[in-house]
């Protein structure tokens, strides 16, 4: 009650004294953050019951209306001060430590308003992007901690200015430093197993996505997914290489997997659509409740949410994060579902193989799945070949005695056959057509140059001419020929008709010595 009197009073009295400049006031503000730490030694006492939290706002307010008093890309004295004098930095230190207590949330809320509201870059100063940094180091230290609302809104700033400056990535990424002895540029590769890339930003969102307040997890995510959509190659490998990204991703997909009961009926499965972000769902407004249902849609969200991180991120995070998760859950956990002898398993683990597949959209990640199920063979097949072995498992199915294991194995063959990829086709199909002989494997002719277009335009109309006089000196031969072998004929055919006279006169002429 008493600093809420002292404060009113403050401002009264300002009214009624003369006039300062923005810059006077500024100080003004400051030097009294400055000297409560320096009068007050009870460190116990709350931030909230000291004039900070006011002080903070007055000297951001006045950084505003300084900024819209001048001109485009120009800094005033107040900001001037700002980055000069370092009062991030001790801003930062104080957050740090959190001293008194709340310091870190009041800390956090002017970092989050200054970047957020003051217009021109501040991220590229290194008064603004060390103290920044260090902050990013702080979150997400805590689960559950109080001030988890601030540092997400504070991490998803970050993450929004890196959306629009990709360059700004490379201030916090913590790269080890050259030794002198070394002119090589710095590069993930030639860092040493004790002095590593470190990426705080990452870091804490990953700790944040783990949150168990969900809205905190869907931003978390959200703040994950913009990192790794950028487009510079030095933050991917460090997101891959020194992050725990795909690792979390690809284990958090199998802890929701081993959640789902052992037998679902495929057609229960089929009918769950995905449900990422906040949508509220209660199960009395649902009709078509079955066991294990809320648990197949936390899986079926978070496969949706690793397959569009898949098809937004960078290519190197992209098949990263493809691979982690046939490694760590397709091999060890899908396969030898699938494999196993229980037709319930069987059929439970195919629909769920096929509901997979029908959400997959990433290129990265359709290769693993198609590479997973088919192999990588291409070559004819063989009576007794097993080059893959659960490529045919699946194909035995499709002549199982279970009608219902045939048509859901006769489904996954369907849906892999409309997936937009070479290497079902030949596969499934073309690698035992190769050899027949109704495969035309004749290779056609290279298309002609550009400069060479009219020469061979030319040798194409003599080539035409010259085709066509052989084709009428060839009929003409024909002709001859055909008139020659009817010449032949006729001889032939007179010859016989002048034998058959010829024997017709010897007949006249014993009849006419018998009679």
């Amino acid at each position: 009650m008493f600093n809420r009197f002292a404060a009113a009073l403050h401002h009264a009295v300002e009214a009624l004294a003369p006039q300062q400049t923005l810059l006077e006031d500024f100080n003004f503000h400051w030097k009294s953050i400055t000297h409560y730490f320096i009068n007050n030694k009870d460190d116990k006492k709350p931030v909230q019951e000291s004039n900070i939290p006011s002080h903070l706002e007055n000297m951001l307010a006045l950084l505003t209306q300084e900024e819209n008093q001048m001109e485009d890309n120009q800094t005033g004295p107040c900001m001037e001060h700002l980055l000069q004098h370092k009062i991030l930095e001790t801003l930062h230190t104080l957050g740090k430590a959190d001293c008194p207590p709340g310091m870190k949330q009041v800390v956090l809320i002017f970092f989050t308003n200054l970047i957020g509201k003051i217009k021109q870059p501040l991220l590229p100063h290194i008064n603004v992007y060390k103290p920044v940094h260090g902050l990013l180091k702080v979150c997400g230290n805590v689960r559950a901690a109080p001030t988890e609302r601030e540092e997400m809104q504070f991490l998803l700033l970050v993450c929004a200015k890196l959306r629009q400056d990709p360059y700004l990535v490379n201030f916090f990424l913590e790269l080890p430093k050259p030794t002198l002895k070394s002119k090589e540029p710095v590069s993930l590769s030639s860092s040493s197993s004790g002095n590593q890339p470190e990426f705080s930003l990452v870091d804490s969102l990953l700790n944040l996505a783990q949150s168990p307040d969900t809205r905190i997890a869907v931003k978390a995510c959200e703040g994950l997914m913009l990192v790794a959509s950028l487009p510079e190659k030095l933050a991917a490998q460090c997101i891959t290489e020194y992050t725990q990204f795909c690792t979390l991703l690809a284990e958090r997909l199998c802890t929701l997997y081993n959640a789902l009961p052992l037998s679902m009926d495929p057609v229960d499965v089929d009918s769950v659509e995905a449900k990422w972000g906040l949508d509220v769902y209660s199960d009395a407004e649902d009709q078509n409740m079955f066991p294990g249902k809320r648990q197949l849609i936390s899986l079926l969200s978070w496969f949706d949410y690793c397959d569009q991180i898949a098809q937004n991120a960078h290519p190197i995070v992209a098949k990263a994060l493809a691979m982690s998760m046939k490694e760590r859950f397709l091999v060890p956990i899908i396969e030898p579902l699938i494999l196993q002898t229980s037709e319930v398993g069987i059929l439970t683990s195919t629909a769920h193989l096929v509901k997979f597949l029908q959400m997959t959209t990433s290129i990265d990640l359709l290769e693993v799945f198609v590479y997973f199920i088919l192999g990588r063979g291409t070559e004819q097949e063989v009576p007794g070949m097993t080059d893959h072995k659960l490529r045919q498992r699946l194909i035995a199915r499709c002549d199982h005695l279970s009608d219902e294991i045939i048509i859901m194995s006769l489904k996954l063959f369907e849906t892999l056959l409309k997936k937009p990829h070479e290497h079902i086709i030949n596969n499934l199909v073309l690698r035992n057509l190769q050899t027949r002989v109704y495969i035309d494997r004749t290779a056609l002719p290279p298309p002609p140059a550009d400069n060479e277009g009219a020469r061979t335009d030319d040798n194409n109309v003599d080539d035409i001419g010259v085709n066509d006089e052989n084709e009428v000196h060839t009929n003409q031969v024909d002709e001859n020929q055909t008139v020659d072998i009817q010449q032949v004929e006729n001889e032939t055919v007179d010859d016989d008709h002048i034998e058959n006279q010829a024997d017709d006169g010897s007949l006249v002429e014993n009849q006419a010595d018998d009679t």
